[in-house]
């Protein structure tokens, strides 16, 4: 068995923005960046690694989404950690790891 940074993961990896809030409060927002241009002034670019299954889609609104292996969209939420969590079920909710 190797430790290899990737292992358990697939091989696809996101670039998710990160809007800090400045409030406690108030938890970050996240989206998939997608190379435009950000103008707000607190926020974050870092890649992470997909849970195996999970893919990076355009949506209808011709956004980039995260989308799980049953095809369900993921809303991005700041989980306690300060990592990103996608949620789309209730019963896995993947904490993301930086790339």
């Amino acid at each position: 068995m190797t430790n290899h940074p990737n292992r358990g993961r697939s091989q696809d990896k996101v670039d998710l923005v990160r809007y800090f809030s400045g409030f406690a409060n108030r938890p970050d927002r996240f989206e998939v960046y997608q190379g435009r241009v950000i103008t707000d002034q607190r926020y974050d670019v870092e890649s992470y690694w997909l849970p195996p299954g999970y893919t990076v889609t355009e949506s209808n609104g011709g956004t980039q989404e995260i989308y799980d292996d049953k095809g369900n969209h993921c809303e991005i939420i700041e989980h306690s950690s300060g990592r990103p969590q996608l949620i789309s079920t209730m019963t896995h909710m993947p904490v993301l790891k930086r790339a």
